[in-house]
């Protein structure tokens, strides 16, 4: 996750195999970002979620239903989510990833704190310098499916769809 905004990237970082690789996570983690941004009055009034475009985590019903509930809910106006298309997916994120891995490739990483100085040396230089800071996902993860899916009827043909606009 990159918050342009500010320059961060927070990283949520959790035991591999610990929890499924779903909605869930995703929407824990930006959950949680949020919550910080709240707290330190810097949660602006419109979201802007640009996701890849797979169903397992990020284009499902319980993504579309968690951005209308923080809408309702007065979180934000305004939720704006984009799915890239298959194969351009070569934004900012992708490219620090992939900066990530080949820096990682070449070192030996043993514990989690060498991974974020890993990352932080990774991340750029000057202008395009972005602040990792790494966040743990030790206390569990939110069910979002299953508690939205008690309020969302069931809907399909969204997969084709590249924006959705969540507005109050």
């Amino acid at each position: 996750m990159i918050e342009h905004g500010h320059k961060n990237a927070p990283v949520w970082i959790y035991p591999e195999g610990a929890y499924p690789k779903d909605v869930n996570v995703v929407l824990t983690g930006i959950s949680l970002h949020l919550l910080h941004l709240q707290e330190r009055g810097e949660l602006g009034e419109t979201l802007y979620l640009q996701l890849d475009n797979t169903c397992a985590e990020n284009k499902n019903s319980t993504m579309l239903g968690w951005a209308s509930v923080i809408v309702s809910l007065g979180w934000v106006k305004c939720v704006v989510i984009s799915f890239l298309p298959v194969g351009h997916t070569g934004e900012d994120i992708d490219s620090l990833w992939g900066r990530l891995t080949n820096f990682m490739n070449a070192a030996d990483v043993l514990r989690p704190s060498e991974m974020i100085i890993h990352l932080n040396h990774s991340s750029g230089d000057g202008e395009d310098q972005i602040t990792v800071q790494p966040h743990w996902l030790t206390d569990g993860i939110v069910d979002f499916r299953s508690w939205l899916s008690l309020m969302i009827l069931p809907f399909s043909g969204i997969t084709q769809v590249l924006i959705f606009f969540f507005l109050l």
